[in-house]
């Protein structure tokens, strides 16, 4: 019952810190969305921005924060990934080190082996913790640089558009057509790319759900093949997402 209490207790300071660190991404992610769809929503309207007007601090101040915690990051997880190796190579030469002992000896070296891959465990739950913070950073640090990217964009072609330059006007609408076609053929590589991981995907799924009694490498295997395939859709969708972006504002 003790054990049970104990488990009981480990699993809630999981929960307590999946959820704080939900709360946190859900509150960074709404502060980036709510910035962008206010730009996009003044863009909409082909209303150029002041270089004095407040969104460009709260751009600024959004791209430093968000950079200066991924930078902060990043240290640590090369060295937890340093400490990581060291502590697994321990832990084998822990395991490789048993023959020969007496059954104490043995016994000693066994919870050595133990605290170690728990230690181990530890560190890579952490590890993928700090991961999430860079993958999120970097997404929304994407999304702030197009959102700038957009508003440079803006005020180049309403500057054009006042100046009444023919030549430069001409030059700037072969230049953006040049860039969407291309844009086109970059989608459409990705589309491709995507339908052949998506059939990938559902092979892998049938393969598994014909071994679905079965706890063996193959099946490990097969769900980490499933797994990478899942996150690289993911990040085909969100390129996706970015290149049509770009394709409609050079349209507009």
């Amino acid at each position: 019952q003790l054990a049970a209490f104990r488990n009981q207790q480990q699993q809630n300071i999981r929960d307590v810190g999946h959820l704080k660190r939900t709360m946190s991404r859900i509150e960074k992610h709404g502060e980036v969305t709510s910035l962008v769809d206010r730009i996009d929503g003044t863009l909409h309207t082909s209303k150029a921005f002041d270089k004095n007007d407040p969104v460009f601090t709260e751009l600024s101040e959004l791209f430093i924060g968000l950079q200066t915690e991924f930078d902060k990051v990043a240290p640590k997880v090369l060295s937890y990934e340093q400490d990581l190796c060291s502590l697994t190579t321990m832990a084998q030469t822990t395991a490789l080190d048993m023959a020969g002992k007496s059954f104490r000896e043995a016994d000693d070296a066994r919870m050595t082996l133990v605290s170690h891959l728990q230690q181990a465990k530890r560190m890579l739950a952490h590890l993928a913790r700090l991961s999430d913070i860079q993958i999120l950073n970097a997404q929304e640090i994407g999304m702030l640089t197009r959102t700038q990217s957009q508003i440079r964009r803006h005020t180049q072609i309403q500057d054009l558009i006042k100046s009444a330059n023919n030549d430069q006007i001409t030059a700037k609408i072969i230049l953006l057509q040049e860039d969407t076609s291309s844009l086109r053929n970059t989608i459409r590589d990705i589309e491709a790319g995507m339908e052949s991981r998506s059939k990938e995907s559902l092979a892998i799924i049938s393969k598994l759900r014909s071994l679905k009694d079965v706890l063996s490498a193959e099946t490990g295997k097969l769900r980490e093949q499933l797994i990478a395939s899942i996150h690289a859709e993911e990040q085909g969708k969100a390129r996706l997402a970015a290149l049509r972006g770009e394709k409609l504002q050079n349209i507009r």
